[in-house]
């Protein structure tokens, strides 16, 4: 990059982003659904009546913001992202406050399915992938990776100190210092800091060349959800990271509850969890890279293989150090989803119809995935314990491969998928 005699270079500041995405998705994951395997056990002390009705709240955060994430993913299109971000992490923390100040275990699904939803809708993979795609081209595998680390980041700092809250204090108290935290710097985060697209920081270096192909004209393009549903590579992508991210979401959600059913404390329960998202925050950059090099159908191959070697080790856990160790290897599995997915949707869709495809493609992953928080919680009040959801993992790993095996890449970007697919005889 050129830079005038005597000055320093200055840094691009699309990397300036990744920073900030990092930041945003740490939040937006990492206090709504990845600590809700801590808050479940004083959940379910406050409000007895099993841990299917508290996984509940799991279950509506995530299927609500499965019903948000199309029209989020047309808004990113249409809209400045920093107004979405912090809309969306306003009523985020209102709804944190509502759960600490809640009187029945119903007061608390309804927060999270109504309210925490929007941030994790918003303050998400699908709104910083569609920014990083605009300012990012040869290396948006290595951003959108080093991005990605926010959601591992988010799992490594908010369930320790959320337990620590707890402990310290209690549940209620805990919630509501969540709740304004996020109101009280989000906003101000994503409003002085969050720039749309390369031009209006005067340059346009490392940009995507589709990123500047007449704006002006996005809303011409009529790209719905049904002319999605009706591609074949939509459809096998989807189905592969819906049951990865499936799996994903069963593990994060219970992984406290493994460890008391072991004998062990609700702390080292948290424990697990932070570990869960070290080995995230190691795979998230790493895949990104290779997406970069390598054929991602090939790196998702091999983080499916992982992630049914995982489920194994969970299904013949017998002791914490068993446990730790599929935790490992279902941990490496969770930092590299986002990274991979986010490269595919780059390779196979075209960059100005990107927002609307990461919204249907995150409501189709998190509609799927929805189920699984509470399945967990029926299953393991049904059978006294978790085994046969970890062969459901199992099952659910192989027919996330079997996509895989069946998908075909672009040949250039002549060939990606576009604005033409409304139109186009399938």
């Amino acid at each position: 990059m050129s830079t005038e005699a005597g000055k320093a270079p200055r840094i691009f500041y699309g990397w300036w982003l990744v920073v900030i995405s990092l930041l945003v998705q740490s939040v937006g994951f990492g206090s709504s659904l990845y600590v809700y395997s801590v808050v479940a056990t004083p959940l379910g002390e406050a409000y007895p009546g099993g841990r299917a009705l508290v996984m509940m709240g799991a279950t509506g955060v995530v299927l609500c913001a499965a019903l948000l994430s199309p029209r989020v993913g047309a808004l990113l299109d249409r809209f400045p992202i920093k107004w979405i971000m912090i809309v969306g992490s306003i009523i985020m923390g209102l709804g944190f406050i509502w759960i600490g100040l809640s009187r029945h275990i119903w007061h608390v699904i309804v927060a999270y399915a109504l309210f925490v939803s929007v941030g994790l809708a918003t303050l998400s993979p699908l709104t910083c992938s569609t920014l990083l795609a605009r300012w990012f081209s040869k290396k948006r595998g290595l951003a959108l990776g080093i991005a990605s680390l926010g959601t591992q980041f988010g799992g490594l700092i908010f369930p320790p100190l959320l337990a620590n809250l707890i402990v310290l204090y209690d549940w209620r108290v805990a919630m509501l210092g969540l709740g304004a935290g996020i109101i009280l710097i989000m906003p101000l985060l994503a409003y002085f800091l969050v720039v749309d697209r390369p031009k209006e920081k005067g340059g346009d270096h490392g940009a995507s060349a589709e990123s500047h192909a007449d704006v002006s004209r996005k809303h011409e393009f009529g790209v719905t959800f049904f002319d999605l549903c009706r591609r074949r590579a939509f459809v096998l992508v989807a189905v592969a990271i819906a049951c990865t991210s499936m799996v994903n979401v069963a593990v994060i959600t219970n992984l406290s509850l493994f460890a008391i059913d072991l004998g062990e404390s609700n702390e080292s329960g948290a424990y697990l969890v932070s570990v869960f998202f070290v080995l995230g925050m190691i795979a998230s950059p790493l895949v990104g890279h290779y997406c970069d090099i390598l054929s991602n159908r090939l790196i998702g191959l091999v983080l499916f293989a992982i992630s049914g070697t995982a489920s194994v080790v969970f299904m013949l856990s017998v002791n914490y150090q068993t446990l730790m160790l599929a935790v490992l290897l279902q941990g490496f599995v969770g930092g590299g989803v986002f990274p991979l997915l986010a490269s595919l949707v780059g390779r196979i869709f075209q960059t100005r119809i990107y927002g609307r495809v990461m919204g249907a493609m995150t409501f189709a992953m998190l509609a799927t995935t929805a189920v699984a928080p509470v399945l967990s919680g029926w299953i393991y009040d049904i059978t006294g314990s978790y085994r046969l959801m970890f062969l459901i993992m199992l099952l659910v790993t192989l027919v996330a491969m079997a996509c895989l095996f069946l998908l075909r890449m672009p040949a250039s970007n002549n060939d990606k998928i576009g604005p033409q697919l409304s139109r186009a005889a399938i």
